[in-house]
């Protein structure tokens, strides 16, 4: 097969399963490097066989060909007796230690590839085989091979009340949040431009924090998709601190080239409707909500396209306008947002609710709140109205309160353009056993703002999902 053409071998190459490009590569030196650019193109690796990763990818035309890298960081086992039961202090310093070490080594691989790169540049720069690259994405996870051990919770079973695998897992580790510690020492790595941390439900919660730091390590980011955990309702403190961390860090994070942004944002609405859930502000500063305004600066960033916020986040007015809505001298602009997603809990941040109590509810033991409270939730609507008109190119605006069980309580808002109708047009849907009017005010300050031709549609549901 000598002198047959490569272009023709890659045509025919992308038509192949692995399998068959894995016999491919046996042919010869020229095909085994054509099959390679596909093989080697999406690759997982666990950290307990970094070296083989390593080994793998001394030869530089299979570090060109990589463009997805999955790693599964491996947390240390824990007996049979703590099955079940929450970490220690001691197990989750013995973890961040362990996610920590795992996640300096592979960065130091990743960047041995470049400075090989940058150095062979110089002398062989013709030669395409001899570059660290192209474009790449990262994601990052965690989990103990005890996580998985079917053997262990069919035991743990037997012998305690029967639980279902989330009920275990929360049990065991999800009131904890593994630290990437020394994330200043982490070299730069160029190449990655995609960072995602979306855990699956057997996978660690990761410090929001902790990924910020990693993410600053990458200075070519344009796209980030990753799952915080919000949800510490029985520790105020520690939700307190976690928030108020992730909102600082989030200033770190490289936003020049940003274009995407997908964050899950987890927290679920406390089943005791009775009260009002603990805020999540910090004790001192009861007033300001440092998440939704760093949020609100990340939102800004000159090049972002797509930004959804879910899992149920927990978000003030001040994610849409951060000052009064009349003040207009440093109005914000989203000069390339087209969609902006936002999946808003129930609760707010300061511990109220965005409904109430309906009076004619007769469960007497656990009444729930089904009916909105306009007064909670139109500022929302205002901040929204005024941050739209900033958005001269956006497409889709949706603001969904969904996460109520009884989905004929559910108010969805949108803004936006549609085949159903010429320009861009504000909708609200709301549940009609919410007893919810829309507010004249907030109608008004939509036609105020985008003008009286600007087409506003309500729609009430029997059910809302």
């Amino acid at each position: 097969m000598f002198g047959f053409p490569s272009e023709l071998i890659f045509i025919i190459a992308s038509f192949l399963s692995f399998e068959d490009l894995v016999r491919l590569a046996t042919v010869c030196r020229q095909w085994q490097f054509i099959a390679e650019r596909y093989t080697m193109r999406n690759i997982q690796v666990w950290s307990n066989r970094l070296k083989d990763f390593s080994d793998i990818f001394a030869h530089h035309h299979r570090r060109a060909a990589l463009v997805d890298l999955v790693y599964h960081v491996v947390l240390p086992t824990y007996p049979n007796s703590r099955y079940g039961r929450a970490e220690s202090r001691q197990d989750q310093d013995r973890n961040n230690k362990v996610v920590t070490k795992a996640v300096h080594e592979l960065f130091s691989i990743l960047h041995s590839w470049d400075e090989e790169a940058g150095m062979l540049a110089d002398t062989t720069a013709s030669s395409p085989r001899r570059v660290a690259g192209g474009r790449m994405s990262f994601m990052l996870n965690a989990y103990s091979p005890t996580d998985l051990d079917e053997e262990a919770y069919r035991n743990y079973r037997i012998t305690h009340k029967p639980i279902s695998q989330t009920e275990r897992y929360e049990r065991r580790c999800g009131r904890s949040f593994l630290q990437i510690l020394r994330c200043d020492e982490l070299p730069d790595l160029p190449r990655i431009q995609e960072f995602l941390a979306t855990e699956l439900y057997y996978q660690r919660h990761i410090e929001g924090a902790s990924l910020t730091r990693v993410a600053a390590k990458l200075p070519n980011l344009t796209a980030v998709d990753w799952k915080v955990n919000d949800n510490q309702s029985s520790k105020t403190a520690l939700r307190q601190q976690h928030r108020f961390d992730f909102a600082q860090s989030l200033t770190i994070v490289p936003s020049e080239n940003l274009t995407s942004v997908n964050l899950t944002i987890y927290n679920q609405a406390p089943e005791d409707q009775i009260v009002d859930p603990p805020s999540a502000l910090m004790d001192s500063e009861p007033s300001t909500d440092h998440l939704s305004q760093a949020l609100h600066a990340l939102s800004l960033s000159p090049n972002l396209v797509h930004l959804s916020l879910g899992g149920n986040v927990v978000l003030s007015p001040c994610f849409f306008w951060p000052q009064e809505p009349t003040a207009t001298a440093t109005a914000p602009l989203w000069p390339h947002l087209q969609d902006l997603q936002i999946d808003l809990n129930r609760t707010t941040p300061d511990g109220t609710w965005l409904y109430v109590h309906d009076p004619d509810d007769n469960n007497a033991v656990l009444p729930t709140r089904k009916l909105v409270d306009g007064s909670r939730l139109s500022p929302m609507q205002l901040a929204m109205a005024y941050a739209a008109k900033r958005m001269p190119v956006v497409k889709r605006l949706g603001l969904y309160l969904s996460s109520a069980p009884d989905k004929s309580v559910n108010v969805k808002f949108f803004y936006g353009t549609s085949e159903q109708w010429v320009g861009r047009q504000w909708t609200a849907e709301i549940g009609e056993r919410a007893r919810w009017t829309l507010p004249e005010a907030v109608q008004t300050t939509w036609k105020k703002v985008h003008g009286d031709d600007t087409p506003i549609q309500v729609q009430y549901f029997t059910s809302l999902n």
